[in-house]
């Protein structure tokens, strides 16, 4: 949960992960959901969720960055 149950649209990471776009275009559902989550996918992902939140929550409390450095964030992914 980040900023203490705030929603935050996400959908921007559509549009700048390369990577997760790519994944959204694939329409074969069994090659869909057994595409590996890869660690550049994952950090692609992290970096966009990390710049998005620091933006709409400018500035950010020391404990979210720490949230997000611990990598406790791709613990939460259904991928």
């Amino acid at each position: 949960m980040l900023g203490g149950g705030d929603q935050i649209y996400c959908d921007g990471l559509s549009k700048s992960s390369k990577l997760f776009k790519a994944w959204l275009h694939i329409s074969n559902l069994h090659h869909k959901f057994s595409t590996p989550y890869t660690e550049e996918l994952k950090n692609e992902i992290e970096q966009f969720y990390l710049e998005h939140y620091c933006e709409v929550n400018d500035p950010p409390s020391i404990a979210d960055l720490q949230w997000f450095h611990q990598g406790q964030f791709s613990h939460g992914l259904p991928l």
